[in-house]
């Protein structure tokens, strides 16, 4: 489940177009990102950071910024997943609650 709702976050087509942002999402998306982050290598250039989308789709996005720049980063793809995957399997949880609805 926190790959998905990863995957969801990625995209602005994620959370069906933003039709079905969950309600408490963000607490969720500040937990993954903190997760990403502590997991990346500590001397990586790159960091997970919120993004609020503006527009008619999913507004609830995970970006990759330079740590010293700023400049939007490329996803560190392979090392993300294997973050969350290891998370998961460990037994790590959200610990929040959210819920699927339309809006």
């Amino acid at each position: 489940m926190l790959i998905e709702i990863y995957e969801e976050m990625r995209s602005k087509y994620g959370f069906s177009d933003g039709a079905t942002v969950p309600e408490g999402v963000e607490k969720v998306r500040k937990k993954i990102i903190n997760l990403i982050n502590k997991g990346l290598p500590k001397d990586s250039l790159i960091e997970a950071r919120p993004y609020d989308r503006m527009g008619i789709h999913n507004w609830c996005l995970i970006e990759y910024r330079n740590k010293h720049t700023g400049h939007l980063s490329g996803e560190p793809r392979a090392e993300v997943l294997e973050i969350l995957a290891e998370a998961e399997e460990g037994g790590w949880s959200i610990g929040t609650k959210i819920t699927m609805k339309k809006i």
